[in-house]
């Protein structure tokens, strides 16, 4: 195997950054201004992993951290990960490299559910810890339609585009304002706070959905891939409950007729059974969630985790990162970990 090229692209290069991930499909976490709009104000640096050599190219958007002065690199929030087309031990030798030149402990990518190489599959790092719901597109309206329950089917009878409104202030200012709101009264810690929340609903990838049209009293927001959608966030105001399918639907038709082929719905929620209840019923099925998760150095990883103490909260990668199991579960959003 010849020495893969490979490098760091920083957050603030948009020009590279979006010149090395054209070439692969992607998803919105894995663009540019997306992880501006989410890391630029973060505590971590964020570059953007790529692998190049003649059988093909990865990319990966990676972020450093340090603890007790011992850095470890891990994949920032929102589903990206390891993305491209080649021989997959060009991906692993470079990344080891990587690993050696930062002196990272430990690293954690969390993969891309539809859009990992399938060569992952057999590796011995990956790590499945949970799953998602995912809806395949490229079925057609048609046939996505059919294949939501039949209370769905009628709760969307007669419903027209008209009905909602696409990308409209008020729609964006829904989303602002009251999505913290709602997840904290949920007794879940909101992903972003809401600078973050106001940069990601301006930007091109962000499709935001509302009903009604002229007054939105529901509206969700997506992030748009030309492979890959992301159903991220969502509020609603009182008289908005019962009202998200006919805004979901609405969504499903505009990512059909863009090309789109997947939608990521997330998963469930802790406590909150009628969540996965409204992602089946809408017609998607589950994903597995998976990770890479690489000890580079296991005498230091060893001492960290000592130095950590127990009563850490298990299943956390790397351990010594965990926080303590005392903490509530909700304080940290799960895509974090």
């Amino acid at each position: 195997m010849t020495q893969p090229r490979w490098g760091l692209i920083p957050l603030e290069d948009a020009v590279a950054w979006d010149r090395a991930i054209a070439a692969v499909p992607h998803s919105v976490a894995h663009r540019s201004g997306f992880r501006r709009a989410l890391d630029t104000a973060g505590p971590d640096p964020v570059w953007l992993f790529w692998v190049d050599d003649p059988t093909g190219s990865f990319v990966c958007p990676i972020a450093e951290r340090t603890f007790a002065g011992e850095p470890d690199g891990y994949t920032p929030w929102g589903f990206s990960g390891v993305v491209g087309r080649g021989a997959i031990e060009v991906f692993h030798a470079a990344w080891g490299e990587l690993a050696s030149h930062r002196g990272w402990v430990a690293s954690y990518v969390a993969l891309h559910p539809m859009l990992a190489p399938a060569a992952l599959e057999a590796d011995r790092s990956l790590v499945i810890h949970g799953d998602l719901f995912g809806i395949d597109l490229g079925r057609g309206t048609e046939a996505l339609l059919q294949g939501m329950s039949s209370g769905t089917r009628r709760a969307l009878r007669g419903a027209t585009s008209e009905e909602v409104a696409i990308g409209t202030p008020a729609a964006r200012d829904l989303i602002v304002r009251r999505h913290p709101e709602l997840m904290r009264a949920r007794g879940t810690e909101p992903a972003v706070d809401t600078a973050v929340l106001e940069r990601l609903v301006g930007l091109d990838e962000a499709l935001v959905v509302g009903w009604p049209a002229a007054d939105p009293v529901c509206a969700a927001m997506f992030g748009v891939s030309p492979w890959c959608s992301a159903y991220l966030f969502a509020a609603e105001e009182d008289g908005g409950r019962g009202h998200m399918t006919q805004v979901m639907w609405a969504a499903m038709q505009i990512l059909v007729a863009a090309g789109v082929r997947w939608l990521d719905l997330g998963g469930e929620v802790a406590g909150q059974p009628g969540v996965a209840e409204f992602k089946r019923r809408l017609g998607a099925t589950r994903w597995p969630l998976r990770s890479l998760q690489v000890v580079h150095r296991p005498e230091a990883y060893a001492r960290l985790t000592e130095l950590a103490g127990p009563g850490r909260r298990p299943g956390w990668f790397p351990a010594y990162s965990a926080p303590s199991a005392s903490m509530n579960p909700s304080s940290r959003p799960a895509s974090m970990r």
